[in-house]
């Protein structure tokens, strides 16, 4: 999911709630009212609002210097949505068999502008310390990010231009990687990524590979494996 055109009649309490809420998931420390305000350009009265009702309702806890981290409910909600996403289901199966290729693995949606990696595997790692490893990325920078993107509808796809101040060869590169089917970007390391074609709209990625295999082995091996997924996810769907 990306920001769009917002619908003709949004509840901006709502918007602005799950904006907070997000925001104190991917930090790594407490944040008092004051950070999050600044953060998000927020009036400081309506964010110690909201605070309080995140907290009344288990979403927020407040510490003994009185800063806010995830409450209980939000880990409860974190084990309902494993419980309920056929993407721990299904697609874990097939990502399995890539750890042995002694790179970097990742999956990741979009998110807000940014790449919100599901699972980001580093050799030596396990599967669990891979799970919500790293929390968001730009996706401007993510071979993640830049497949998925490719694949978002005009109207999306303007927005995020503009939003994000996209530059013409990027938006470029876009329709090249739509039509090849994958991404590629290479700054210290190489990364590639293929979409999974599923209502999820989840990628799939290797990085860190160089020396060890060819883009051509490793664009193969992706497009192979995201077409098992998405065979996996249609079995499912039809049961």
């Amino acid at each position: 999911m990306i920001r769009s055109k917002k619908p003709a009649q949004p509840i901006q309490g709502l918007i602005d709630g799950l904006d907070i809420l997000q925001t104190l998931t991917v930090l790594d420390k407490p944040a008092s009212v004051k950070d999050i305000s600044e953060m998000l350009r927020m009036e400081k009265t309506k964010v110690n609002r909201l605070l309080r009702t995140l907290s009344y309702l288990g979403y927020t806890y407040q510490d003994s210097q009185r800063r806010y981290i995830p409450g209980a409910a939000v880990h409860v909600l974190a084990a309902h949505s494993l419980h309920a996403s056929k993407v721990f289901q299904i697609a874990f199966k097939y990502i399995e068999p890539l750890l042995e290729l002694d790179c970097v693995v990742a999956m990741g949606v979009l998110w807000n502008n940014h790449v919100s990696y599901l699972y980001h595997w580093s050799p030596g790692m396990s599967t669990m310390e891979a799970i919500g490893k790293m929390a968001v990325y730009p996706l401007e920078k993510s071979s993640i990010g830049q497949i998925l993107l490719a694949h978002r509808d005009q109207g999306d796809l303007d927005y995020t231009a503009q939003d994000l101040n996209l530059s013409q060869p990027y938006l470029d590169q876009l329709k090249i990687d739509k039509e090849n089917g994958y991404s590629v970007i290479k700054n210290e390391k190489t990364s590639i990524a293929v979409r999974v074609n599923t209502a999820d709209e989840i990628a799939i990625a290797l990085s860190d590979f160089d020396g060890k295999h060819t883009n051509e082995e490793v664009i193969e091996l992706l497009k192979r494996t995201t077409l098992q997924i998405q065979s996996a996810f249609q079995g499912a769907s039809s049961r």
